[in-house]
């Protein structure tokens, strides 16, 4: 059976979800993921909120959607046994999306 090749929308909208999701994972890493609201990822990927949330229903999924689950779990695994859970997640979660936007802190590239 021959494969579907994706439509101009299907690209489009897969560009535009990668898009988005840099931007949030940029933010979260240079703000906290706290200080970060969906309006602020909605304006630096250039879209609306509602865009971002026809993407991506939670805030949570900013990150987690489409995210290498086992670079985050070789990160929790590696991670002190002794700290709470909670922390070793966030520290997984903060650590896979600097390893995944290039972990340079170069803000030059990250405002193109």
């Amino acid at each position: 059976m021959m494969e579907r090749k994706p439509t101009l929308r299907d690209r489009r909208r897969s560009e535009t979800r990668r898009t988005i999701q840099a931007h949030a994972i940029r933010l979260f890493t240079d703000s906290g993921y706290d200080a970060v609201a969906v309006a602020d990822v909605a304006e630096a990927a250039g879209v609306s909120a509602m865009t971002v949330y026809r993407h991506f229903p939670t805030k949570e999924d900013l990150v987690l959607i489409e995210q290498p689950a086992r670079l985050i779990a070789e990160r929790v695994a590696a991670s002190p046994p002794t700290q709470p859970l909670v922390r070793r997640v966030g520290g997984a979660l903060v650590d896979a999306a600097t390893a995944l936007t290039g972990g340079d802190g170069d803000e030059s590239a990250a405002n193109e």
